[in-house]
């Protein structure tokens, strides 16, 4: 696991990686979509870390993992 420092927002380096693989949460979270492994009514777990799910991704979250 490594971390990275970037000088750019989370919408334009998304727009770096593959858009199937990774999926917006929250204004300020994304995630890899093979590393989560529990999904809650609000919030998601990927490794140890719970993350909240952003009123305005909720339902795309959702449509991401559930259709």
């Amino acid at each position: 696991e490594r971390n990275y420092l970037t000088l750019t927002t989370l919408t334009n380096f998304l727009g770096l990686l593959p858009g199937e693989r990774f999926l917006r949460i929250h204004r300020s979270f994304a995630v890899y979509k093979d590393k989560v492994k529990e999904i809650g009514p609000k919030e998601l777990t990927v490794a140890d870390t719970v993350l909240p799910i952003g009123k305005t991704f909720y339902k795309s979250t959702r449509q991401a993992f559930f259709t």
